[in-house]
């Protein structure tokens, strides 16, 4: 205890640093319509969001969609919470995404 006591004491004068920051600006999204959009458009408000990148033909990705689907519905997305999927097979599967995407029913924004 007391060793402990002065650590904990050092600690509170820490600045606290933060988490995670993200800093894409400058980068660009495309939608399902062809369209781009900047990525700042997608954390615009004041709720969180949920951001996740997957590829088609990877089945994890497949089954954690389904997954995270299920749990933002049910209990996400009543507080506000968004979510949003980024395809980034490299390999230009795209027109196969968005059949593929609709076909699953999944009730987020999915971009490319």
């Amino acid at each position: 205890m007391k060793k402990l006591l002065p650590l904990l004491i050092l600690l509170m004068f820490v600045p606290p640093a933060p988490a995670q920051m993200f800093c894409a600006s400058n980068e660009t999204l495309k939608t399902n319509t062809g369209s781009t959009i900047p990525v700042t458009e997608i954390f615009t408000g004041n709720t969180g969001t949920i951001l996740v990148f997957w590829e088609l033909n990877d089945p994890k990705s497949d089954n954690n969609l389904e997954n995270l689907n299920e749990v933002w519905k049910e209990k996400l997305k009543p507080y506000g919470i968004n979510m949003v999927s980024v395809y980034i097979d490299k390999s230009g599967n795209w027109l196969a995404v968005q059949p593929y995407v609709s076909g699953k029913g999944w009730e987020f924004d999915t971009y490319y």
